[in-house]
């Protein structure tokens, strides 16, 4: 006859179910699950743990985040976090639609963002203007100066010296180890020129090699150098370089440079390769934006 047919049974406050087995006890308002001997509470299981209607105790609720595999540390919203949510080492994500918005830590009662400010890149592209008045004559020669110090851009930069149109002009510009720019032509202008800078900013560095008569490629009269993308590794994209050759001429790459103009060819992996009617050691600096 089963148990709880009895009538009887069912008044009592405790049973015994099974040979040496767990007992059913109700006291003081509850009702107890125990060994036989009545002095210990025994575990109680009821379905599958992954199911949703399995009965749990606490311990194994806040290990398995009530059942589900989750974690009862990491809890979400839409707006931020108040302090009353939550306690020390949860971790709170702020979210909106489509992203994680923020990101929030509990410690000491408090919770704190995580607050990741982006740090600002200074200007890729810095210019001077250079009024007729600032160039300086030396022997029927127009020179004009513009110190590392003041421009300062680094000593590996890219020089393009502009006319009051935005025209390239060819005047001989002279890039000193330091950073030391130097122009020079052999008229006085008469309209204000600019002079455009790309070098080091706060986040990007431009890639700069030194270039020895050695390192050319000779082939049906004309010499080549090649520099692939992962040895330049510069951004994907749009590509600006300056080419200089010594201006004392040696085997080897020796400061004072000034800037050439030779055949350049960019393909789509970014390889860069440089083309030149003749033999010169000297060096590159290649930007990408």
């Amino acid at each position: 006859m089963a148990i709880f047919s009895n009538l009887e049974g069912t008044m009592k406050k405790s049973f015994v179910v099974g040979k040496n087995g767990g007992s059913l006890v109700y006291e003081n308002g509850s009702l107890k699950i125990m060994n036989y001997q009545q002095n210990d509470l025994i575990p109680i299981s009821v379905a599958n743990p992954t199911d949703d209607t399995h009965a749990v105790n606490l311990a194994y609720f806040n290990t398995h985040g009530g059942g589900g595999g989750g974690n009862t540390n990491i809890l979400h919203g839409t707006t931020d976090p108040v302090q009353s949510l939550g306690e020390d080492t949860n971790v709170y994500f702020k979210l909106d639609s489509t992203s994680i918005v923020n990101i929030f830590f509990k410690d000491l009662g408090i919770w704190k963002p995580l607050s990741v400010t982006p740090t600002p890149d200074s200007n890729y592209v810095t210019d001077s203007t250079i009024l007729p008045s600032d160039w300086v004559n030396s022997s029927g020669i127009y020179t004009y100066s513009l110190p590392e110090s003041v421009h300062q851009r680094g000593s590996d930069i890219i020089v393009q010296l502009q006319d009051s149109t935005g025209a390239s002009s060819l005047a001989q510009i002279i890039v000193a180890d330091n950073g030391d720019v130097t122009i020079s032509t052999a008229s006085l202008p008469s309209t204000n020129y600019k002079i455009l800078l790309i070098g080091a900013t706060t986040l990007s560095t431009p890639y700069s090699k030194n270039i020895n008569k050695s390192m050319w490629v000779s082939a049906s009269g004309e010499y080549t150098l090649s520099i692939p993308s992962s040895d330049h590794d510069q951004p994907q994209g749009p590509l600006f370089l300056s080419v200089y050759q010594n201006t004392v001429d040696g085997a080897s790459s020796a400061a004072p440079y000034q800037e050439v103009s030779v055949e350049t060819t960019i393909d789509s992996n970014n390889n860069v390769t440089l083309k030149s009617s003749i033999l010169f050691s000297g060096k590159v600096v290649i930007s990408g934006k």
